[in-house]
């Protein structure tokens, strides 16, 4: 199958889960992250909010603010095909980022951004710039500016850090299928230094023997799936 293919393919599958199927397999892979080793060891965790047919992290999220690592949530830049992190551990551990995820599910888009969470163009629930953005040393944190060239607030990394990376596909080699932006593609190239492990993320139907891969394809290190 070609990637657009398999992307239909793997949406299809997803898609085919019941809302407690979804629940279950999500619980489970809660429960597989909790258990990691590179999890265990992580001074910062960097997840995601879910897409429609990606598992709930909303479980790992709170834990890991709450036992004291540093949690990072993507925001994606309108018109470059990028992303960048913001550091969302004061909320998870308060409960606002379970309020404004429940807000979020039923469409309650304008009190989820009184908590400080916004819709983005790919409707996923992404931090708002009032969140400080993730700098991997020190001094890059002297230097960060916004698009206005404007200093802004960010927060330093704590090392180790595990990146849970979601994906329609994946496969046994760790090849990872996303739906065709790049965006974890480019962080990871540019980053993936930082990273003790890279986990991909994903339900156990969109697990696939092999998928196709371009050069410019990042890996992860290993899956987890329920």
């Amino acid at each position: 199958m070609t990637k657009q293919e398999l992307r239909a393919a793997a949406k299809s599958l997803a898609a085919a889960l019941s809302p407690s199927e979804k629940a279950l397999a999500s619980d489970a892979i809660c429960d597989k992250i909790l258990a990691l080793d590179a999890y265990r060891a992580a001074g910062s965790v960097f997840a995601f909010s879910r897409l429609a047919g990606e598992p709930d992290l909303t479980r790992v999220i709170t834990r890991a603010a709450s036992s004291g690592k540093k949690v990072f949530l993507p925001v994606f830049i309108p018109g470059s095909r990028s992303i960048l992190f913001r550091d969302v551990t004061a909320a998870a551990a308060s409960g606002a980022y379970v309020k404004a995820a429940a807000l979020f599910e039923n469409k309650s888009y304008p009190a989820a951004a009184e908590c400080g969470f916004e819709r983005c163009s790919f409707s996923i629930m992404e931090p708002s710039d009032s969140f400080p953005e993730a700098v991997f040393a020190a001094d890059e944190a002297v230097f960060a500016k916004d698009a206005a060239n404007n200093p802004i607030e960010a927060s330093v990394v704590t090392a180790p850090a595990l990146i849970l990376c979601p994906g329609l596909a994946f496969d046994k080699n760790g090849a990872r299928l996303g739906r065709g932006a790049g965006c974890y593609d480019r962080f990871l190239s540019s980053h993936r230094s930082h990273f003790s492990a890279v986990a991909g993320v994903c339900f156990e139907s969109q697990i696939f023997n092999e998928i196709p891969v371009d050069p410019h394809d990042e890996r992860c290190d290993f899956t987890v799936f329920a």
